[in-house]
């Protein structure tokens, strides 16, 4: 971290031994490509690649640090340490796929809300109510953060922009997959409605500001386009 600050934030020569060190090692590297080149010309075009493949080869050994760091991190928790290593690869090197992920933040927070408006009686009270109310902060502190008008008090009487039909089909497919639904969809409707209101706007402002992938229940974007379902596997084989 010393290494990153001193070379990317400081506006002086404060780099540390591993700048250093990535610093000798290209340095020695295209000095022994130039070594046989005789004409002038010709290695001063090799020798001007040289202060970019430093920056490269710094940002390289930066990240490889942070996956060794990261996977030792975390290896007392994990079975092994060939576990903690492919634990941590797919969180440091994947940058997102929009029909893996979609706005996936919206996704968990209606799942505890759906849990919460149709099995009142066996949904986890506390994790779900916690998720709600970490994931309502949490929307409106980047909403405002980024400069969007969001309340800090959503009002409980404005309602949502989801509709019923989107509500009633995933319902549905709840219970297609066996989901113990204890409540009837219409009277869940307004309970899920009372737990959306808290983060629906904010996450929806925000959406639209990162021009997210269009998920569905994640709301409008800047251009109109068709939303994309999320890649869901088959019903498989019945016993």
């Amino acid at each position: 971290m010393v290494s990153v600050v001193g070379t990317v934030i400081v506006p002086r020569n404060t780099g540390g031994r591993l700048t250093r060190l990535v610093t000798r090692v290209v340095n020695g590297l295209f000095r022994v490509i130039c070594r046989p080149v005789a004409a002038y010309r010709r290695r001063d075009r090799i020798m001007a690649g040289q202060a970019a493949v430093i920056l490269l080869g710094q940002i390289a050994v930066w990240l490889g640090a942070f996956y060794v760091g990261y996977a030792l991190l975390i290896w007392p928790v994990t079975e092994s340490i060939g576990v903690a290593f492919t634990s941590v690869g797919p969180a440091l090197w994947t940058f997102g796929d929009p029909n893996a992920h979609g706005f996936f933040e919206t996704a968990a927070l209606d799942s505890a809300a759906l849990y919460l408006a149709l099995c009142p009686a066996s949904a986890p009270a506390v994790p779900t109510r916690l998720c709600l109310r970490s994931g309502m902060v949490c929307f409106g502190e980047v909403a405002r953060s980024m400069g969007l008008t969001v309340s800090a008090e959503p009002d409980p009487d404005a309602g949502i922009s989801l509709g019923y039909d989107e509500f009633l089909d995933a319902v549905a497919r709840l219970s297609e997959v066996g989901f113990p639904i204890q409540r009837e969809p219409e009277a869940a409707w307004p309970h899920f409605v009372g737990w959306r209101v808290n983060y629906e706007r904010a996450a929806y402002a925000i959406a639209e500001a990162v021009d997210a992938v269009p998920a569905l229940w994640s709301g409008p974007r800047r251009r109109p386009q068709e939303q994309l379902a999320p890649l869901r596997p088959g019903p498989g084989l019945s016993a």
